[in-house]
């Protein structure tokens, strides 16, 4: 009887280890899948922050080809506006020209004024 009580504690004992190791086991999974579960989060935030970050990278870029596109538009329109503005001008000249007219009349010069 002592025998089979021995026998009965080392298998309570061999039993409760492999339970023992089982929960470990288990828990170990637990512990590895928090911890994959963890670094999956920590990965997401990752992407989320590089994609924002690409989103006012890009946002910065298209500012960037906007101002060229812009400053180009003015450099032209600026460009315009001198040409315009250099019209202007010969056609003022003229209007003098033409203001102050010298007609020659019988070998004589006369200066005339509107």
């Amino acid at each position: 009887m002592l025998n089979y009580l021995k026998q009965m504690r080392v298998f309570v004992v061999v039993k409760l280890e492999h339970a023992v190791i089982k929960l470990k086991v288990k828990h170990m999974r637990i512990y590895q899948e928090m911890l994959s579960l963890l670094k999956l989060k920590w990965l997401k935030e990752q992407v989320s922050k590089k994609q924002k970050i690409k989103l006012k990278l890009k946002k910065l870029i298209n500012l960037q080809t906007q101002l060229l596109i812009y400053f180009n538009w003015q450099q032209e329109f600026m460009q315009s506006s001198k040409v315009q503005l250099l019209e202007q001008k010969q056609i003022l000249f003229d209007a003098q020209a033409l203001h102050q007219q010298f007609f020659v009349i019988n070998g004589l010069q006369v200066l005339l004024y509107d």
